[in-house]
């Protein structure tokens, strides 16, 4: 295997893709939400059941939006912590939405 960076610059890393639950909670959860899909697939008309499969796609996109925002938050907040490792300490003033502005000061690195 390459070097990180050069996985994720070649197409060869997709967390999204390659990290999946291992939790069986998670697996059981799957299992019904295909057997309740299965059963409104007999008892729905089509266009009732279309409606029920756009109603999953909003979901489901919706979903990705929130889970990306908390990826992009929690890698922010590692590279964070990586610069206090080397630098010093980091102020946390206001951190909503993974936005961070990063100031550095002398020896001291304050983040707003």
């Amino acid at each position: 295997m390459d070097s990180i960076l050069k996985e994720i610059y070649n197409g060869g890393i997709f967390p999204s893709e390659q990290a999946a639950p291992n939790d069986l909670k998670y697996k059981k959860t799957a299992c019904q939400i295909s057997d309740l899909m299965d059963l409104f697939y007999k008892q729905l008309s089509a266009e009732q059941y279309k409606k029920l499969e756009d109603l999953m796609d909003l979901c489901a996109n919706n979903s990705y939006m929130e889970n990306y925002e908390m990826f992009s938050y929690g890698f922010n907040l590692g590279a964070l912590l990586i610069i206090e490792v080397f630098m010093g300490n980091i102020c946390l003033t206001d951190c909503k939405y993974g936005a961070f502005r990063v100031e550095i000061s002398h020896q001291r690195i304050r983040v707003a």
